[in-house]
């Protein structure tokens, strides 16, 4: 990997210009699955690999564009449908009640059918940004749009190596964000680097074009859902699996991603899940509706495999049923 930066350095308006080569990798808080810059791995799609301060906003994206970089290609992972057909099997299953095996081969009514949700950003209205003043290289204040103040002052002291005191941390109004706001990202590293390099505060807002790969993201799943149900339309056995992914050295979203995890004492059920290490974004959990897919579409598959028994079977109707059902559910 290469980076010439004189050319931007060179330009009008430009105070600093800090690369990502120059410095060695920042540490990585615990809330943080890539590393937000430093080195010369590129991790995902969009990475900061610079940042360009300058008077104006224009001269600033425009020295931005002078920067020259050449990259060494490396063999990488980027589309889960392509991983998911290379798995030889899904792994041992996280829950496993009965045979679940047995009865769906000896059940008169069965559903087996793949689903696939597609990866879901965040796009509230205000981006991320921040203004940080670390001119002195010491004391460090940041004026953010963040959910967690604490998290974010701890980590970031622990991504510079310094003393939590000594970072001050305000976030009076945050302007939309749906869990996408809980940790700290690139917005804020960047501006304390360039108030570092400049000595003065700087102000930094991540472009919306590239919000979506360089902050977190609800992660694609692929899931297979397979349900057994007696002649009296009853279900008898629940078989949920399903994938997702992450950046490689990353846990998933809510780790067991959502899968059904309620019990029944006449129902055999297993559940698995898998991750799938992809060079995308990060992946973590919106705090938005549904806030898992998996668990969702295992309750309307439920449903769904509970119409198609009583359709095949022509037992008594739906309604009463459901009605039944909730009733001995309390």
């Amino acid at each position: 990997t290469h980076m010439d930066a004189s050319a931007a350095r060179a330009a009008p308006g430009v105070a600093a210009v800090v690369t990502t080569v120059e410095l060695e990798p920042l540490e990585r808080a615990k809330s943080n699955i890539a590393r937000l810059f430093g080195g010369a791995t590129i991790g995902h799609y969009h990475q900061a690999i610079a940042v360009v301060v300058a008077e104006t906003l224009e001269q600033a994206r425009g020295a931005a564009g002078l920067i020259e970089v050449r990259y060494e290609e490396a063999p990488g992972v980027f589309d889960l449908e392509d991983a998911f057909e290379r798995l030889q099997d899904i792994g041992e299953p996280q829950t496993n009640v009965g045979d679940v095996d047995a009865a769906l081969q000896a059940a008169p009514v069965t559903l087996d059918a793949v689903y696939r949700t597609a990866s879901q950003s965040h796009a509230m209205m205000e981006p991320h940004a921040s203004i940080v003043d670390w001119s002195d290289g010491g004391q460090m204040t940041v004026w953010t749009s963040n959910q967690m103040i604490e998290w974010t002052r701890q980590a970031l002291a622990t991504t510079f190596a310094i003393d939590p005191d000594t970072i001050r941390l305000e976030s009076p109004f945050v302007g939309g964000g749906f869990g996408g706001k809980l940790w700290l990202r690139a917005d804020t590293v960047l501006a304390a680097l360039g108030s570092r390099a400049t000595g003065r505060p700087v102000k930094l807002a991540l472009p919306r074009p590239l919000m979506f790969n360089n902050t977190t993201h609800r992660s694609a799943t692929i899931q297979r859902i397979r349900i057994a149900a007696d002649a009296q339309g009853n279900i008898t056995a629940f078989d949920h699996s399903a994938v997702s992914h992450t950046l490689p050295g990353g846990v998933p979203q809510g780790r067991r991603q959502g899968l059904l995890h309620w019990k029944s004492p006449w129902m055999k059920w297993r559940k698995s899940w898998r991750w799938i290490r992809l060079n995308s974004e990060s992946s973590t959990t919106p705090r938005s509706t549904p806030k898992i897919p998996p668990s969702r579409l295992a309750n309307a598959t439920m449903w769904s495999a509970y119409v198609k028994a009583q359709r095949r079977l022509a037992g008594p109707s739906v309604t009463a049923r459901r009605a039944k059902s909730a009733k001995a559910n309390g």
